[in-house]
């Protein structure tokens, strides 16, 4: 299983402020080296704990992961520090279906390192790698990537049963997350609606009073509202990008998202989602 053709990493680190992900480095292997033996990564993953053959190829096997188009190895760093704190991965099944892994290192369980670096992955996999779908699977008894899975916006869509490495059944989960996409239907009057409420804001097409706010994060994301009326649930400012473009507003990017006259951010800002 794999894309077709090789994999381009990141053009540079993707970050919410707090974590950052980003590709592996030399460095970063002593650290992936110790979590692979630590018994709760152990509990869940069924890849050997890293021998000194497997540090020593380490990056060799990153390296060709991505030119066969087979994975995206990444590397989760704490903002401040570029100290590793996890990896995370995309493993490929064909080229538009990945299965998004992940391994927080202990020191850094806790924090909510896990779904940021979801988060951060799967929006640059939707927006620059063209999926249509990302899958999650997590054991049946692993609470905390089940919560992962949930906090991401991801849909529980079927379990299924095997032996673990000692036999014993485990129950597997399966999510899934889709692009959140401009709907392809002719616009409605509702539409239209939302359309003539952001121009009339200041008069001008394309500029606005702040006529959208953010509500504070709650169970699966943040609620996007454009002048009063529910846009949906956001995990992520492309998630806002996009239910904006669907209110016609096709020019914007990121860092509008910050303006006071645009926007208004209720309780955290644009780096919490949850």
């Amino acid at each position: 299983m794999g894309r077709s053709g090789p994999i381009e990493p990141p053009t540079g680190p993707l970050t919410d402020g707090q974590i950052t992900v980003r590709v592996r480095r030399p460095d970063d292997v002593d650290a992936i080296a110790a979590a692979s033996h630590d018994p709760e990564t152990r509990r869940w993953l069924d890849d050997p704990p890293m021998d000194a053959d497997a540090r020593r190829t380490s990056l060799e096997r990153v390296q060709e992961a991505w030119r066969s188009g087979r994975a995206a190895p990444l590397v989760i760093a704490d903002a401040l520090s570029d100290r590793p704190v996890g990896i995370v991965n995309l493993q490929f099944r064909d080229d538009e279906v990945a299965t998004v892994a992940y391994s927080v290192f202990p020191a850094a369980r806790g924090r909510g390192v896990a779904p940021r670096a979801v988060r951060l992955l799967v929006a640059w996999a939707f927006a620059e790698l063209g999926l249509s779908q990302v899958l999650l699977e997590a054991a049946e008894q692993n609470a905390a990537s089940l919560r992962v899975a949930e906090k991401c916006g991801f849909e529980r869509i079927g379990t299924r049963t095997a032996p673990d490495p000692d036999g014993a059944p485990r129950t597997t989960v399966t999510f899934a997350r889709r692009p959140v996409r401009a709907p392809t239907r002719p616009p409605t009057r509702t539409d239209t609606a939302v359309r003539g409420a952001l121009t009339a804001a200041t008069g001008q097409a394309g500029v606005m009073s702040a006529p959208v706010r953010i509500q504070p994060p709650g169970p699966g994301g943040r609620r996007v509202m454009i002048h009063d009326r529910d846009a949906g649930l956001a995990t992520s400012l492309a998630d806002v990008l996009e239910f904006l473009r669907r209110a016609g507003l096709d020019d914007l990017d990121e860092t509008d998202l910050t303006r006071p006259d645009l926007i208004e951010w209720r309780g955290p800002g644009p780096t919490t989602w949850t």
